[in-house]
């Protein structure tokens, strides 16, 4: 599926099962900011990126590219929130368009 980069950051926060205010408060993503990037009322610019990935490196790709994430390399990550992405990706694939 091809997601704009605010659909991506949306898609990763929830597959990871972190709300809007705890991925805010853990990034240093001001909440409005974040609704507003997810909500694709905004642009997920590179400041915001840095946020993210100093958090979730793994991410960088996908956000900023779209490149398919690597199930194996993120269920080997150290990281809880990234091998639940994984998990939750491997088991329920991808979210429709509209179901962002």
């Amino acid at each position: 599926m091809d997601y704009r980069p605010g659909r991506r950051l949306k898609i990763a926060r929830e597959l990871m099962g972190i709300n809007r205010n705890k991925f805010s408060k853990l990034t240093g993503i001001d909440y409005i900011r974040m609704v507003t990037i997810e909500e694709d009322r905004g642009r997920l610019g590179v400041d915001d990126v840095a946020l993210v990935v100093a958090h979730f490196p793994e991410l960088l790709h996908w956000l900023v590219l779209g490149t398919p994430i690597d199930l194996q390399e993120f269920a080997r990550s150290e990281n809880e929130h990234i091998r639940m992405l994984a998990d939750n990706l491997e088991t329920h694939g991808y979210p429709e368009v509209d179901e962002v």
